[in-house]
């Protein structure tokens, strides 16, 4: 079974303007809500590729029931929340020529509350799979650190996008993947990229993975780099996601595929879900999976 663990997910306020003039009145053309945080989307893609997944994560105040019902539209999704006193988080993204996103802090989360949370992992195997995706509030990193290294120490293959703090503090204790980002670089470039990957290569991350910007990926793998062709496919950009590429990845990895071909399926599913008129499905991904260019780096 997969674990995807979002900590501070968000009910998303989609408002739609055909031009946004700020200090004015203004109405929208339509509005949208949507589930959102990093590690529902990991599980919205499996579900699309028909892999069940539990998400875990806090839910709380007036929210909470509405976000859960949008989840019931997903059938290999099963909710197993942690109930809080704290009100989760509203973001509002207000999209005319460009999107401005408007995030809010989210709820403080109490130590008895995380304790619910690590108790819902009590019959985690080792076979099993477990993604920490999206951000972690302060109060809990520390909890959240020691419930990563038990993990790792149970054998569970452990995948962190997260914050720096934890991965950095977790990155020794057997780490299976780790996803990098621009914040985690220091310059630009493939030799920054490279460095930063080392960071945690050198603590014995098995899988790194730097997913960021449109022009490509790079992975990290067995002494080896790799990078993608460019993210965008039929001469047509498409939107990021980095849900999408773990998604992608562990879809292949839970059909035994190699971590290298686990890394163009994530690839593949960047392209796929970045296509507003295309459907995530298993057809789609082996399509574009087939077209996808992966290169090997001296």
């Amino acid at each position: 079974m997969i674990y995807t663990c979002t900590c501070n997910p968000s009910l998303d306020y989609f408002i739609s303007l055909s031009d946004l003039k700020k200090g004015e009145l203004n109405r929208s053309d339509f509005e949208l809500f949507s589930a959102g945080g990093k590690g529902i989307n990991v599980s919205v893609i499996l579900n699309s590729l028909g892999i069940r997944s539990v998400a875990l994560g806090f839910l709380g105040g007036f929210v909470k029931d509405y976000f859960l019902s949008h989840l019931d539209q997903y059938s290999f999704l099963q909710p197993q929340f942690t109930n809080i006193k704290g009100e989760s988080r509203i973001d509002v993204r207000i999209m005319d020529s460009q999107e401005t996103t408007i995030n809010a802090a989210g709820p403080e989360i109490m130590k008895d509350e995380f304790q619910k949370l690590k108790n819902k992992l009590r019959n985690i195997y080792d076979d099993d799979i477990f993604v920490l995706s999206g951000n972690v509030q302060e109060s809990i990193e520390d909890d959240m650190i020691e419930l990563v290294r038990s993990l790792c120490e149970e054998g569970i293959k452990v995948f962190l996008d997260t914050n720096r703090r934890i991965m950095e503090e977790c990155a020794s204790s057997g780490v299976y993947f780790v996803r990098i980002s621009d914040e985690d670089i220091d310059g630009n470039g493939e030799e920054a990229i490279r460095k930063a990957a080392d960071l945690f290569l050198n603590k014995g991350v098995q899988n790194v993975l730097y997913g960021q910007s449109k022009e490509r990926a790079y992975f990290f793998s067995g002494g080896k780099v790799y990078t993608s062709s460019s993210l965008i496919h039929d001469e047509m950009e498409v939107s990021y996601s980095v849900s999408a590429l773990i998604g992608g990845y562990l879809y292949s990895l839970c059909k035994g595929a190699t971590a290298l071909e686990s890394f163009r399926f994530g690839v593949s599913a960047c392209l796929v879900t970045g296509h507003s008129d295309v459907k995530t499905t298993q057809e789609t991904m082996y399509d574009i999976f087939n077209r996808v260019d992966i290169e090997e780096l001296s």
